[in-house]
């Protein structure tokens, strides 16, 4: 996961999704078009569907923030360390583990720890790579 200090109303729809899946749910919640027109900046965008930019930006900016904690709990995970290993290994409860470990599937958009994995093991491939995988329609 990325720490989203700030997204720029000038980034385009495309180039947010992109850096953040995430953010597809605050689109749709802001009634966005994410498809025929997410080639056009924020703001732009934004104004086109009315919707209103600054609280766009912050449900964006809630929605890409991750704690240093949440950061460090999804490293974990990606090494295939249990909530109990983690919580050991952290000094953490082993329920403030599971908290942080669904804090990050919430805000990534992801189902659990097999997605988190399969979205950081598809960053890492080629774009035809990927094609190959992703099913025909």
């Amino acid at each position: 996961m990325q720490n989203a200090t700030a997204i720029d109303p000038t980034w385009t729809v495309n180039e947010i999704m992109a850096r953040y899946p995430a953010t597809i749910s605050v689109f749709n919640k802001f009634g966005l078009d994410t498809c025929c027109g997410s080639g056009a900046p924020l703001a732009d965008a934004a104004h086109r569907d009315g919707a209103d930019v600054d609280a766009l930006l912050e449900a964006l900016r809630k929605a890409t923030s991750d704690t240093p904690a949440e950061r460090d709990v999804a490293l974990a995970l990606l090494k295939g360390r249990s909530h109990k290993a983690i919580a050991h290994e952290s000094g953490r409860s082993e329920r403030t583990v599971r908290q942080h470990a669904v804090a990050v599937y919430q805000k990534s958009g992801l189902g659990g720890r097999t997605e988190l994995s399969a979205f950081f093991l598809e960053g890492l491939m080629l774009p035809a790579e990927r094609d190959e995988l992703r099913p025909a329609r």
